[in-house]
C-alpha cells in the first residue's frame, strides 16, 4: 500500500487581465502587497488562470523574446509564484528528440552549460542537452505539435523576477 503524505501541486500560470471581462471569477486572482488572492474588490493588478500548455502564446513574443503581458507562474517546489513583468527579455530553449527526459522544473536556477535534459534520439542514442544561458526556469511546455517530441522552455534573468505569495 502506498501512502501519500502530501498532495502534489502542478505548476499553473496566471496572466494579467482585466477581471471585469471574465464571467467566471473562480479563475481570477488579484495582486495586493505582493500577494495574489481571490478577492477582487481592491487590487493593484488582476490575473486570470489560463490553460498552462497554451499560455506561451499569450505571454511571450517568440520573435522578439520579450514578455507581452505580466504573468505569474506558480512553482510547487517553493509554493510561491514567480512574477514576470511585461517587456522582460527571456531566453527561449527548444529541445527536440524522439523522447525527452527533463531534469529541471519551473523555479529551478540554472547556470550556463547546465545539463537540463536527456534526449533519446531516433537512432537509440542518449544525449545530454546543455543550456547556453543562465537564469531561472519560468515555464515549460510540450504543446508544440509534431514529431519528434518538442519542449519549449522559457528562462528569465533571476534579477528581473519577483516573488509573490498565492492564496488559494
Amino acid at each position: 500500500m502506498i501512502l501519500v503524505s502530501e498532495i502534489y501541486r502542478f505548476p499553473f500560470i496566471l496572466v494579467e487581465t482585466n477581471c471585469d471581462t471574465i464571467k467566471d471569477n473562480r479563475y481570477c486572482y488579484c495582486l495586493k502587497n505582493h500577494r495574489l488572492h481571490r478577492d477582487c474588490a481592491s487590487c493593484e493588478k488582476c490575473f486570470v488562470e489560463h490553460p498552462y500548455e497554451e499560455a506561451y502564446k499569450l505571454i511571450v513574443d517568440l520573435h522578439d523574446l520579450r514578455v507581452k503581458k505580466d504573468f505569474v507562474v506558480y512553482t510547487p517546489k517553493s509554493n510561491q509564484g514567480i512574477y514576470i513583468h511585461r517587456e522582460t527579455t527571456l531566453s527561449v530553449v527548444e529541445i527536440t528528440g524522439a523522447s525527452i527526459l527533463l531534469l529541471v522544473s519551473e523555479g529551478d536556477e540554472i547556470t550556463e552549460n547546465s545539463v537540463i535534459a536527456k534526449i533519446f534520439t531516433s537512432k537509440g542514442e542518449l544525449r545530454n542537452f546543455r543550456t547556453r544561458t543562465s537564469g531561472v526556469i519560468l515555464y515549460i511546455t510540450d504543446a508544440i505539435e509534431g514529431s519528434p517530441e518538442k519542449i519549449l522552455i522559457l528562462i528569465g534573468d533571476k534579477n528581473s523576477l519577483g516573488r509573490v505569495e498565492i492564496e488559494y
